[in-house]
């Protein structure tokens, strides 16, 4: 099972690099294997390596970090409050981070993604020295309203998006198809004056259009 898993991370980590999503060794993203209670984690700045850091079964509180303002005790506490989780990836694509950083929630049409990520990506709270990942994960998402039949995400100000879900390649997956409608949603908004003020907004933090 451990190298099965450690296979789906690497893929997933491939895929966000083919998409030009994310460079290898920047990716974050981890993995549950419930069957036996272990969570395998390949973090930011190891270009190969993935490790299994943690037992789902034993208490964690380490505070080793693995990306900016986010420990390793984040991703242990999501996957024991969230029994249906089985990824969590951190995404901060281009077009995402626009949204992040304008502190706007991404909207989403059915004819132009899968219906199952929801109508709206939702904002949370920032990421404090006070509140961590788990806090506003916790905060916006109850634990009856995650699913396993469908992956759910969030964008958090000054950081990009977290992804919950069902595996590591569906994670990844889902963050492509999150990177390509905030595109879309971008465009949209350039183009229709009833939008303008969130395409203002957005313009403020988006250094090609100040490159040009």
């Amino acid at each position: 099972m451990r190298s099965e898993f450690i296979n789906q991370i690497k893929e997933a980590c491939l895929l966000l690099e083919r998409c030009r999503l994310s460079s290898y060794s920047d990716a974050v993203i981890s993995a549950a294997d419930r069957s036996d209670s272990q969570v395998y984690i390949k973090h930011k700045g190891y270009s190969s390596d993935v490790y299994s850091l943690f037992s789902l079964t034993e208490f964690d509180s380490s505070d080793l970090q693995i990306d900016s303002l986010i420990k390793l005790s984040d991703h242990a506490k999501i996957y024991r409050k969230y029994s249906d989780i089985g990824a969590v990836l951190h995404l901060k694509s281009y077009y995402v981070s626009l949204f992040a950083y304008a502190s706007l929630p991404i909207k989403t049409f059915k004819n132009h993604v899968r219906c199952d990520i929801g109508e709206i990506i939702p904002v949370s709270d920032p990421i404090t020295l006070n509140k961590s990942l788990y806090d506003v994960i916790s905060d916006t998402y109850d634990p009856l309203s995650v699913s396993s039949y469908k992956d759910s995400a969030i964008i958090i100000p000054k950081f990009g998006a977290v992804i919950l879900g069902k595996n590591p390649i569906s994670a990844s997956e889902t963050a492509l198809i999150i990177e390509n409608t905030a595109k879309y949603y971008y465009t949209l908004c350039k183009m229709d004056l009833s939008d303008r003020k969130i395409y203002n907004s957005l313009r403020d933090h988006d250094l090609r259009s100040k490159l040009r």
